[in-house]
């Protein structure tokens, strides 16, 4: 990805090093602060230990990574196998003689 086009990208967007995924301003914003509101509201209910609070927006970053990586993945294209080696051209081995003198 080029530096001026990294620049422009959000800055949740260049902390996980997004290549593939990008979703929208709204499905950022929700992703990003919206766990991080819903982790602290968790906690303050006494519902959520407090370490969950930094738990959830990792845990949610990770999946986000995740999807990321399926997508580029999905989008690479197949690999195709080697062809065979075309032994045209060339003398076909001969089995090495013995070196056993024959026996009478």
């Amino acid at each position: 990805m080029s530096r001026a086009r990294m620049n422009d990208a959000p800055l949740y967007h260049r902390l996980l090093r997004l290549r593939h995924y990008r979703p929208g301003t709204l499905m950022t914003t929700v992703l990003f602060e919206g766990s991080i509101a819903v982790a602290t509201v968790l906690a303050l209910a006494e519902i959520l230990n407090w370490w969950g609070v930094l738990a959830i927006p990792l845990a949610v970053a990770a999946m986000v990574k995740f999807n990321d990586l399926v997508l580029d993945l999905a989008r690479r294209p197949p690999r195709r196998p080697r062809p065979a080696t075309s032994y045209a051209g060339r003398r076909p081995r001969r089995p090495a003689a013995s070196r056993r003198p024959a026996s009478r």
